[in-house]
C-alpha cells in the first residue's frame, strides 16, 4: 500500500510542526499493527475536528479501507471511494486496491477483477495478484489458475508476507 503523509496532513491542523513521535506516527503503527478499529477511531476523529480533511483524496481511501476492514460497510466505503475520485488522490495502485476489496465485499465480482487488475498492472506484488486471483475464482473466471500460477512462482518471502497477511 502506498503511504502518504499522514504526518503533513495532521500538521495543518496543528499551531507547531509535528514532532517526531507524532500522531500521524502513532496512526500508522496502530495500522502496520493491525489495529485497525483503533486506527480508525483517531482518523474519525480527526476527520471530525477538522472536516476539511474529507477534502482530501487520499484521505478518504484510507477511510474506506478501514470501513471496510473494521465495519465491512462496503456502501460507505464506496461513497468515500467516490468522494476521493471527485476530489482526485495521489495513490491510484491503492485506490485500485480497496475499490476492488470494496467490489468483492459487494459480491460485484467482475468490478473487482478489473480494478484488481489495474493494481497488478501498477504493481505486480504477490497481495495484488492474489486478490486478482481470489476475484478471478469467485467470477468462475478461468485465467484465475494462471494467475494462481503466478503468485506460487513469486519468491517464498513475498509468499509468506501475504499468506500473513491473510490471516
Amino acid at each position: 500500500m502506498a503511504k502518504f503523509s499522514l504526518r503533513r496532513i495532521v500538521s495543518w491542523f496543528t499551531a507547531k510542526p509535528p514532532q517526531k513521535h507524532d500522531l500521524g506516527d502513532y496512526f500508522w503503527a496502530l495500522y502496520n499493527e493491525g489495529a485497525y478499529q483503533e486506527a480508525y477511531a483517531l482518523l474519525r476523529d480527526i476527520m471530525e475536528k477538522h472536516p476539511k480533511c474529507f477534502d482530501n483524496g487520499d484521505l478518504c481511501i484510507l477511510c474506506a479501507d478501514l470501513e471496510l476492514r473494521v465495519n465491512d460497510d462496503a456502501n460507505r466505503a464506496q461513497q468515500l471511494l467516490d468522494r476521493a475520485r471527485e476530489l482526485g488522490h495521489s495513490v491510484v495502485e491503492y485506490y485500485h486496491n480497496v475499490n476492488g476489496n470494496a467490489m468483492l465485499e459487494a459480491g460485484k465480482y467482475e468490478k473487482a477483477v478489473q480494478d484488481f487488475e489495474q493494481s497488478v498492472t501498477i504493481d505486480p506484488s504477490v497481495s495484488n495478484l492474489t486478490m486478482l486471483a481470489q476475484a478471478l475464482s469467485l467470477s468462475n473466471d478461468a485465467r484465475a489458475m494462471n494467475v494462481w500460477k503466478q503468485v506460487l512462482g513469486k519468491e517464498p518471502k513475498q509468499l509468506l508476507r501475504a499468506y500473513l497477511y491473510w490471516l
